[in-house]
């Protein structure tokens, strides 16, 4: 049975009176899935016509049931129904991180700016999101979610630059925990070494940089990817002679 057909077999099932209450603990954790379902079908997001289905089945058992049989699950389909809806509800503290963590784990995917948005609201939770869940997915082998997370990462550190301006600090000091930050980019950095001359270019300068950071553990991790990374490239040469190549034009 798919996830559309389950919810509207559940709405017939409430709106004739069968579903017994007690049964309702099982299916209220599956509606609130099915609201926030969403599928990658090739290029495009499916899922629309499910969580149609499911806020369907939410109006089905409030119409159905006495209030009190749904009272101890009020607050957690609130947070799904809220998600499903509307996002300009983030400025209330109750609903945001909820919000944060959906785009996190479900936007992202489909380049959803609503995450540079979210910083302004929020910018200590995004810096902590940031480095320990945006940044990790951006060496992802799905090339969607990596495509996706690197974009996310973009739009999260301009609204934390415009924050740090907006308050007269300083970007690392917006950023918080720098370090982790920096050691998060690693990654993301020996991962675009694999691409085209202009993209390893690009991506040693950046890992040049880190190998005489301040920072020593960022040195050291910066150090140890590389030369593992290395080891794996099968041929670097052109790109290495292209780039010393353009340096040596550059100081002439």
């Amino acid at each position: 049975m798919t996830w559309h057909g389950g919810c509207l077999a559940l709405v017939e099932l409430a709106r004739h009176g069968l579903m017994l209450p007690q049964r309702l603990s099982s299916v209220l954790p599956f509606m609130e899935q099915a609201m926030l379902y969403d599928e990658l079908g090739g290029n495009f997001s499916v899922g629309s016509a499910v969580r149609d289905a499911a806020c369907y089945l939410c109006w089905a058992l409030a119409r159905s049931y006495d209030p009190s049989l749904l009272q101890p699950f009020v607050h957690q389909l609130a947070k799904a129904l809220v998600i499903t809806t509307v996002l300009f509800v983030a400025q209330y503290e109750e609903y945001r991180p909820h919000l944060i963590q959906h785009l996190v784990d479900r936007k992202v995917i489909h380049w959803d700016t609503a995450l540079h948005q979210m910083t302004f609201l929020d910018p200590e939770s995004m810096k902590l999101i940031l480095s320990t869940q945006i940044l990790p997915r951006c060496t992802n082998p799905e090339l969607y979610l990596g495509h996706g997370s690197i974009l996310a990462s973009g739009k999260v550190i301009s609204a934390l630059c415009q924050v740090a301006k907006d308050h007269q600090r300083r970007l690392p000091d917006e950023l918080g925990q720098l370090p982790l930050l920096l050691i998060s980019s690693v990654d993301l950095y020996c991962h675009l070494l694999r691409g085209d001359q202009v993209t390893f270019a690009k991506s040693i300068i950046h890992l040049l940089n880190l190998l005489v950071n301040r920072f020593p553990r960022v040195r050291k991790i910066t150090a140890t990817k590389l030369y593992e990374t290395l080891l794996t490239l099968t041929d670097i040469s052109p790109s290495l002679a292209n780039h010393q190549d353009h340096g040596h034009s550059q100081r002439h």
